[in-house]
C-alpha cells in the first residue's frame, strides 16, 4: 500500500482514500475466488495462471500511472479481484501434487523513498513480467484426472448414446442415424455440462461454508486474525504518516519486519512442534492420526496473539486452522478454500471501510484492542473442536462425499 506523505494532495485525502482502496481490494478478493477458481477447476490451473499473470502485469502498469482516487480504486478491485486465485490455487497444487511468506514492504518502502512510490509499482510491472515467460516456458499443469476414469466414462457415455431400432434396418443407415443424432446431442449436451460445471464451483463454497460446522469455524479464525492484520497494514500506511508520529515510507516499511520475523519463526516452530505433536499423539491413539491433533496448539500460540505485534502468534493459527481444514476435507479442498477466502476478506471489507470512523471515535488504542477481545473470545471455541471435531466430520460425512462427486466431475476436462 502507498504511504499518505508520497502522494499528491491536489488528488487525495490521504486516510480516507487509502482505507477505502484498501478494503474495495477486499472486496475485490471477495468476489474473485468466486469468479476464476471455476475455470481452473475446469480447465487446468496453468492457462489460468498465465491469464491472471498477464492481468496483473497490465494492472501493475496501471498502478503506476495512477492520477485519481479513481484510479487508486479500481486498480485494487481489479488487481485483487484476479488474485484471488492465488489465495486458492496454491493449497489445491500443494494437494494436487503432495506456505508462502510474503513481506514485500520493506523493501517498498526503501523504493519508494529513494525513487518515488510509482516505482514500487514498476517494480512489479518488471517482476510480474518475468513471472509470465517463467509460467509460460516452465509452469507444468498439476490438475490431474485418471485417464482410467477418463476411459470409463466416454465408454458409458457411448453405451447409453446407442440406440435399438425396431425392425431390420440396414447396418451402414443405422449407424449413419445413431451417429448424426449422436453428434447433436452430444453438442448440445457440452454447452449444457460447460455451463454447469462453471456455475457449481461458484455456489458450491456456500455450501460448505454454511452446511459444514468445521469449515465455517475455521474460516472464522482466520477472518478475524487476518482481519487484525490488515487493520494494522492500514493504520501503519494511513495513521502512521500523519503527526505526531510523521513516519516516512522507510520507517513504514520497517514497521513490517517484526511481522516478517515473527512469522518465519512462528511458522518455523509450528511446523517441527506440530508434526512432532501429533505423530506423539496418534501413538496414544493405537497408531491412528486425526486431523483435532493439529488443534492442540492453538490455546498455546492463542497467549501470544494478543501480546505482539511481530505475528508469531497469529501466523500458526491460521497456518492450523487452514491445514486442519485441509486434513479433513481434502477432497473438497477447493470449495472450503473458496470459502475460507470469501469469510475472510468480507469481515476485512466490512472492517477497513468501519475502521477511519472508528478510530476518529476510539482511538487506535481501543480500536486495537476490540479486535483482539473479538479474536480471543473466538479463539476460546477451538476447545469445542479438540472435544468433538471428530463427531462434527462424521455427521458431515455423507455431505462431504456428494460434494465431493461434484467437484470430481467439474475437473474432468
Amino acid at each position: 500500500m502507498v504511504s499518505s506523505d508520497e502522494l499528491d494532495p491536489n488528488f487525495w485525502a490521504p486516510g480516507t482514500v487509502l482505507s477505502n482502496g484498501y478494503s474495495a481490494g477486499c472486496a475485490g478478493l471477495t468476489v474473485g475466488a468466486f469468479i476464476t477458481i471455476p475455470f481452473a477447476l475446469k480447465y487446468g490451473r496453468r492457462p489460468i495462471y498465465i491469464c491472471n499473470m498477464i492481468i496483473q502485469f497490465f494492472v501493475a502498469i496501471w498502478s503506476a500511472k495512477i492520477q485519481t482516487p479513481v484510479d487508486y480504486t479500481g486498480t485494487n478491485i481489479v488487481g485483487c479481484g484476479v488474485g484471488a486465485l492465488a489465495e486458492i490455487i496454491i493449497q489445491m497444487m500443494a494437494r494436487d501434487m503432495f506456505s508462502c511468506l510474503r513481506e514485500s514492504t520493506v523493501a517498498a518502502g526503501y523504493i519508494a523513498s529513494a525513487q518515488g512510490w510509482r516505482w514500487v509499482w514498476w517494480w512489479n510491472v518488471i517482476i510480474f513480467g518475468v513471472m509470465v515467460l517463467l509460467f509460460v516456458f516452465t509452469y507444468e499443469e498439476t490438475n490431474f484426472v485418471s485417464p482410467a476414469l477418463l476411459r470409463d466414462s466416454m465408454s458409458v457415455a457411448r453405451e447409453a448414446a446407442v440406440v435399438s431400432g425396431e425392425g431390420e434396418r440396414d447396418p451402414d443407415a443405422k449407424d449413419l442415424t445413431v451417429l448424426s443424432s449422436t453428434d447433436k446431442a452430444r453438442d448440445v449436451g457440452e454447452a449444457q455440462t460447460v455451463v454447469k460445471d462453471l456455475l457449481v464451483p461458484i455456489y458450491q463454497p456456500v455450501v460448505v461454508l454454511f452446511t459444514i460446522s468445521t469449515v465455517f469455524y475455521m474460516s472464522l479464525i482466520y477472518a478475524v486474525i487476518s482481519a487484525w492484520q490488515t487493520i494494522m497494514i492500514t493504520v501503519l500506511s494511513s495513521a502512521m504518516p500523519m503527526p505526531p508520529y510523521s513516519f516516512t515510507s522507510s520507517q513504514i516499511g520497517f514497521m513490517s519486519l517484526p511481522g516478517f520475523i515473527g512469522t518465519s519463526l512462528g511458522v518455523t516452530v509450528t511446523s517441527l512442534s506440530s508434526d512432532h505433536s501429533i505423530l506423539c499423539l496418534s501413538r496414544r491413539n493405537r497408531g491412528i492420526y486425526e486431523p483435532e491433533f493439529r488443534l492442540y496448539l492453538i490455546p498455546i500460540f492463542a497467549l501470544l496473539y494478543p501480546l505482539e505485534r511481530s505475528y508469531s502468534g497469529a501466523a500458526p493459527i491460521s497456518a492450523m486452522a487452514l491445514t486442519y481444514i485441509t486434513d479433513s476435507y481434502s477432497e473438497i479442498v477447493g470449495p472450503s478454500l473458496v470459502a475460507v477466502t470469501f469469510t475472510r476478506n468480507l469481515i476485512a471489507t466490512i472492517l477497513v471501510f468501519a475502521l477511519t470512523p472508528r478510530i476518529e471515535r476510539m482511538g487506535i488504542q481501543n480500536c486495537v484492542i476490540t479486535i483482539y477481545a473479538t479474536g480471543m473470545f473466538i479463539l476460546c471455541f477451538v476447545a469445542l473442536f479438540i472435544w468433538k471435531g471428530k463427531r462434527f466430520r462424521v455427521w458431515t460425512a455423507e455431505r462431504r462425499e456428494k460434494l465431493a462427486e461434484k467437484e470430481f466431475e467439474v475437473g474432468k476436462v
